[in-house]
C-alpha cells in the first residue's frame, strides 16, 4: 500500500487517470473531468510548455496532477484556480514532487 504522497500519486497514475478512463474507474464525475479539461489550455496559454501546440509540453502532466488531486481529496474535488498553482510547481519540479507540494 502507498505510504507517502509521492507513492499515492504514483499509484493513481499507475491505475490510469487518462482521458479515456470511465467515470466509475476514475472516481470522478464527468463534470469534474470536464472542468479540468476546460482549464488545461487556460493555464498560462502564452507559455510554450502549456500551449496546445506543445507536443512534449506540460499539459499531460498537468492533467494527471489535477485529476489525481481531485481524486485524492474528494471532499474538495477539482477547485478552479489550482491549475495555476499546479502548473507553476510543474515548471520547477517533477510530477511527484508537485503533488506532494499541493
Amino acid at each position: 500500500p502507498p505510504v507517502g504522497l509521492r507513492e499515492i500519486y504514483a499509484a493513481h497514475v499507475e491505475v490510469g487517470i487518462s482521458r479515456s478512463e470511465t467515470e466509475e474507474a476514475s472516481g470522478l464525475s464527468a463534470a469534474q473531468r470536464r472542468e479540468v479539461e476546460q482549464d488545461l489550455l487556460r493555464t498560462f496559454p502564452e507559455h510554450a510548455l502549456f500551449s496546445s501546440h506543445a507536443r512534449q509540453g506540460l499539459v499531460p502532466p498537468l492533467r494527471r496532477l489535477l485529476l489525481c488531486l481531485a481524486r485524492q481529496v474528494p471532499t474538495v474535488g477539482y477547485c478552479q484556480g489550482i491549475n495555476f498553482i499546479a502548473a507553476f510547481l510543474l515548471l520547477h519540479a517533477d510530477e511527484g514532487t508537485a503533488f506532494e507540494l499541493l
